[in-house]
């Protein structure tokens, strides 16, 4: 059984034991034969599960490692439990271990009861719910020559082979994807004006006259805000017109006297001494003299005015300083959502034309790969269908939801990618790999192998390649870290054991 040079000790030790009390071949061939394992893979929504078995021997025990990664930040898993169950010839053999015993690695025994076809099925109970893979059509066997011989020969190997192991994945910025065929089109380059949505800005203004105390003394431009913060203060006591306590006097007993009122007629209408639609106004007059009533009792106490903000987001201007007189009506501040931005895009006239297929559009982040809007709940606002006054340009504005932490004022470099191209494999960026002119990938054997493979690229729309050829819908190949895993082709062996000691 090939085991890491990370592993346990004790699995080490368990492995010099078993070495000690066997006859060995001094043959190399046959130590080679005995070198070969079983490689296993599956992916579920959640979680990549690649198995290295013992080739399966009745009546043998034998050792498999399952190796767990979770998919959405491809880590291994800490925590979490998992069990194998092999099923052959009608019998079944389960065993489960609590926790892995390294992060992401789970080393199983197991003693197959008899020889004939097999299925394999691993759970795993961790943070990402529960999840099952199951590998059918394995054989076990009776004889353990034969055994190693199958493995031998199902063995993954490519003259541009390389190994890289789950421990130096889980170490590195790395993930895989499976290759699919896309719309690959043309593309213009743009700088985009960040700015906050049209119902994303409120301003907060002063519905009595008065004398403006700011609560927060350290409230600045930009700084954030969250729903219902109170922000101002109002002093309207002793005006002659604007007194608060007299407003709040005159709204109490406008809402005693309807209320008063509307309880008299509905007395009478009892009766039949009223009619219903004096009965209606009655009760439309108590319900406005109660809003009324509430709004100032809520917004206003001890002759002021309380005027807080009613979305969370930050502080774009303010109007006011500390102890100013202001008018009914006066804006204080002007607070913008940051959950929401527009993105104001110019390009030349000249793809007017283009404009009209304009079917997605990318993010260009510092140091990272193209954001595509969809993902961030975005949508084109407008498509500019006209050129602005006084410059050549055409501006398309897009909303999206602001969890790149973008900054309204600022700039942000877009990619705005027009429809009706061809559909054919593509691939991200950030899966090629140059080298002396020439372009590659790194495909996916197993998990821990993979293949240097020559492709040619057609045309590049921003975000993802054209391939061309070299390349088949469904491979899986590295998506991020690509360049890491060229770099391990000289460090050893090419072969699919590289790395680990047996």
């Amino acid at each position: 059984m090939r085991l890491r040079q990370f592993c346990l000790p004790w699995a080490a030790a368990l492995l010099l034991t078993a070495c000690a009390g066997a006859t060995h071949d001094t043959n190399k061939e046959d130590e080679h034969k005995h070198d070969a394992t079983i490689a296993m893979t599956a992916y579920t929504t959640g979680y990549e599960f690649f198995v290295d078995a013992d080739p399966l021997i009745s009546g043998k025990q034998g050792h498999l490692i399952v190796h767990v990664t979770s998919l959405n930040d491809f880590k291994p898993v800490s925590k979490g439990e998992v069990t194998v169950s092999l099923n052959v010839s009608g019998k079944q053999l389960t065993k489960t271990i609590p926790q892995p015993e390294e992060p992401g690695i789970y080393i199983f025994e197991l003693t197959p009861p008899a020889p004939g076809s097999a299925t394999l099925s691993v759970t795993v109970k961790a943070s990402a719910g529960t999840q099952s893979a199951v590998f059918p059509g394995l054989t076990v066997y009776a004889d353990e020559h034969e055994a190693y011989e199958a493995a031998e020969a199902a063995a993954p190997s490519s003259p541009n082979g390389i190994a890289f192991p789950k421990e130096q994945s889980w170490t590195t910025d790395f993930a895989t994807a499976e290759t699919s065929v896309r719309e690959i089109g043309s593309n213009v380059r743009a700088m985009a004006l960040v700015e906050p949505t049209a119902t994303g800005e409120h301003t907060l203004c002063a519905t009595t006259p008065g004398r403006v105390t700011i609560l927060d003394k350290e409230i600045a431009v930009g700084q954030q805000v969250g729903a219902g913060k109170a922000m101002f203060r109002v002093n309207a006591a002793g005006l002659a017109e604007g007194d608060l306590k007299v407003r709040l006097l005159e709204a109490q007993a406008e809402y005693d006297r309807a209320g008063r009122e509307y309880a008299r007629l509905k007395g009478l209408e009892a009766d039949r001494l009223t009619t219903a639609a004096e009965v209606t106004r009655a009760r439309a007059e108590y319900e406005t003299a109660s809003i009324a009533l509430s709004a100032l009792r809520k917004n206003f106490a001890g002759g002021s005015q309380t005027v807080a903000s009613p979305i969370s987001g930050y502080v774009q201007s303010l109007s006011v300083t500390d102890g100013q007189w202001v008018d009914m009506g006066q804006p204080l501040a002007t607070v913008a959502s940051s959950s929401m931005v527009q993105l104001t895009a110019k390009v030349p006239a000249r793809y007017a034309t283009e404009l009209t297929t304009l079917s997605n559009a990318y993010i260009m982040r510092a140091g990272g790969e193209p954001m595509d809007i969809r993902s961030l709940a975005g949508r084109f606002v407008s498509r500019g269908k006209l050129v602005e006054p006084g410059s050549p340009m055409l501006p398309v504005v897009i909303e999206i939801r602001n969890e790149l932490g973008l900054l309204p004022g600022s700039y942000v470099e877009t990619i705005l990618q027009f429809g009706g191209g061809r559909r054919a494999v593509a691939i991200p960026r950030s899966a090629v790999v140059e080298e002396m002119g020439n372009t590659f990938v790194m495909v996916q054997i197993t998990p821990e192998y993979f293949e240097k493979r020559q492709v040619s690229l057609g045309e590049y729309d921003g975000a993802y390649y054209e391939v061309l050829s070299g390349l088949k819908e469904g491979e899986r190949i590295v998506s991020k870290g690509a360049p890491i895993v060229k770099l391990s082709q000289g460090a050893g062996a090419l072969d699919a054991h590289a790395g680990h000691a047996h």
